[in-house]
């Protein structure tokens, strides 16, 4: 199954479901369904996580900046947020107006990868981006494709054209 799960979406989709394999297994063990965890000891060297040491230069930032000037809405403003905040993707593409102050934004602990709350402080490029989004009637959401509804999906798209505009090369969201 991860051979074929590799193969069709990839070695981190298919690291991630290992993961929850081998979590539900180890529950399984711990309330006497199962007598042993399958995936234990399992060595997939294919599914190894490989840490990216990609650091973007200043003029390869300044290329994505006004890549995203040309992206538009949701995805220039998401990625000029990153640059200027530091934060993950999905934090800044999940952005709720009620996480958002005067002086700083915080993103609750229920929302955040480490399950600390994160406070973010706002400098004056930062509030200019946001206020100059769309505000939904009733949606909670900044970047949103449903009115507000949902957080901004589709990154994979994103991505390529930014890179096209950019014309960089070789980086992730998660190198700014």
């Amino acid at each position: 199954m991860l051979d074929d799960l590799s193969k069709q979406k990839g070695a981190s989709y298919a690291r991630e479901i290992r993961k929850h394999l081998s979590i539900l297994f180890n529950w399984c063990v711990d309330r006497g369904i199962c007598q042993f965890n399958p995936i234990a000891g399992m060595k997939r060297r294919d599914l190894k996580y490989n840490p990216r040491e990609r650091v973007l230069e200043l003029d390869e930032i300044s290329a994505i900046w006004n890549a995203g000037d040309k992206t538009g809405y949701p995805f220039g403003p998401i990625v000029q947020l990153l640059i200027l905040s530091g934060q993950r993707r999905s934090e800044i593409a999940g952005l709720k107006h009620s996480w958002i102050y005067k002086d700083y934004i915080e993103i609750p602990a229920s929302e955040y990868k480490t399950g600390n709350s994160q406070i973010i402080p706002i400098t004056d490029n930062m509030i200019r981006i946001l206020e100059m989004q769309p505000r939904w009637n009733g949606g909670k959401y900044i970047f949103s494709a449903t009115n507000g509804r949902t957080s901004s999906s589709g990154f994979s798209k994103a991505k390529k054209q930014l890179d096209r505009i950019s014309e960089v090369e070789n980086w992730t969201f998660h190198d700014i």
